[in-house]
């Protein structure tokens, strides 16, 4: 698995961000309806691997309008959801940038979790 290298087309990165918010429900209702307490080790657990992956998918859709990956280290939570509309409506470049090839189009979960499909 390469989590953050490659590019990823918009419906990707959707699926991506979908997959994570997904993730934290389960483990939100988990927690919620078994009785389970909800202190902050419990917390981290699931967040920190959710904000990792959605951080790559993030990066890899930035390398497909050709922008680094770090870019979206400097806007804080709140300004995500705005970043990441952005991200979803601009179009990715048609040529070879220096993050490799353009993305094939349409859904792949192997895309969306970085396995390579070669």
């Amino acid at each position: 698995m390469n989590l953050f290298s490659g590019r990823l087309n918009k419906e990707n990165y959707v699926l991506g961000e979908w997959i994570t918010l997904l993730s934290l429900f389960v483990f939100y209702f988990l927690f919620r309806f078994t009785g389970l307490p909800f202190t902050w080790p419990a917390f981290i657990l699931p967040g920190l691997p959710s904000l990792i992956f959605s951080y790559s998918v993030g990066s890899r859709r930035l390398h497909d309008i050709g922008r680094s990956g770090w870019i979206q280290l400097f806007y804080l939570a709140f300004f995500r959801s705005i970043f990441g509309s952005y991200l979803f409506l601009k179009k990715g470049s048609d040529t070879v940038n220096k993050y490799g090839a353009p993305p094939k189009t349409g859904f792949s979960l192997k895309a969306v979790f970085g396995i390579s499909e070669g």
